[in-house]
């Protein structure tokens, strides 16, 4: 994710244009890093869930690899180790949901 690679629907589609690029978890039109992790209902359920302070998760800041730094250096270890693994889960989740039609829980 940090460093641009993540392959989201929106970055696929850009080598095929034919591609439905809308979000496997909600159905949001577009499905950006920025969707996946902060503006998709189930990833804010998910950081809600996490008690890490959502003021830090929310805004956006430039990209990606921005956006991760920022976070980081807010939290404390304990929640810098609850970001990565929940980040982690989200894109897991919605890889699970897209590729194997894996239902939320």
């Amino acid at each position: 994710m940090c460093i641009g690679a993540l392959p989201t629907l929106s970055e696929l589609a850009k080598w095929r244009t034919d591609m439905d690029k809308s979000c496997a978890m909600c159905g949001n039109p577009e499905e950006t890093t920025r969707h996946i992790m902060v503006e998709c209902p189930f990833a804010q359920q998910l950081w809600a869930l996490s008690n890490i302070a959502w003021r830090w998760i929310s805004p956006w800041h430039g990209g990606a690899a921005e956006w991760c730094l920022f976070v980081l250096q807010k939290l404390d270890r304990d929640s810098r180790q609850r970001f990565c693994m929940l980040a982690w889960k989200i894109w897991q989740h919605r890889c699970g949901k897209l590729m194997e039609g894996k239902e939320q829980n």
